[in-house]
């Protein structure tokens, strides 16, 4: 099972093989910057978040209960390291590259037919981008990292009747953007 294999591995961690830290960085990477992404909306920012959260999960690893699940409570990591980044990036405003200044945004705001685009997910990319922070972290949470309501109520610290009452939000929100952007793609084609 896996939340066994993530138990031993972190009983090897703590009994000093440290090595076996890169089997969760390898394991939680991917889906751990795809939830920082969606917080911070910056690539170069949600490196150095995902970073700090893996640093931050190694330091206090041995604080992690294991009645848990080890995603759950590294999750709840990486989304307040998001957070702290960006407050940090409030303060100190860098000259980062915004993903509004990728070469894909650049390319999607470019493309003027709809039905050339064959990546549904990067429309869907793209419109997440335009929602709120948290309600694109709540929807990455639940579609993307497949992570249940009681589970995105202990990531983001909130009451599980406030992440349903704020998904069913976050689904509206995303639908309206969708219909106004494909209503836009429509209309230009007609």
């Amino acid at each position: 099972m896996e939340h066994n294999s993530d138990q031993e591995i972190i009983g090897r961690i703590l009994n000093g093989n440290t090595t076996a830290f890169k089997y969760l960085v390898d394991k939680y990477k991917d889906r751990s910057l795809a939830l920082i992404l969606k917080v911070t909306n910056d690539r170069a920012l949600a490196e150095d978040a995902l970073q700090e959260a893996f640093i931050s999960a190694f330091r206090n690893l041995n604080s992690y209960r294991s009645d848990a699940e080890f995603s759950t409570w590294f999750y709840r990591i990486a989304y307040n390291s998001a957070l702290a980044t960006l407050r940090k990036e409030k303060k100190h405003p860098k000259n980062y590259s915004t993903s509004d200044d990728t070469p894909l945004a650049n390319e999607i705001r470019m493309e003027s037919n709809f039905l050339e685009l064959r990546d549904k997910r990067v429309i869907l990319n793209e419109i997440l981008s335009r929602l709120k922070d948290e309600d694109r972290t709540i929807l990455t949470l639940f579609y993307y990292n497949d992570q249940k309501v009681s589970e995105i109520s202990s990531i983001m610290g909130l009451k599980e009747s406030n992440v349903k009452v704020r998904l069913f939000r976050a689904r509206n929100t995303l639908e309206i953007a969708l219909k106004e952007y494909l209503g836009k793609e429509i209309t230009s084609i007609l």
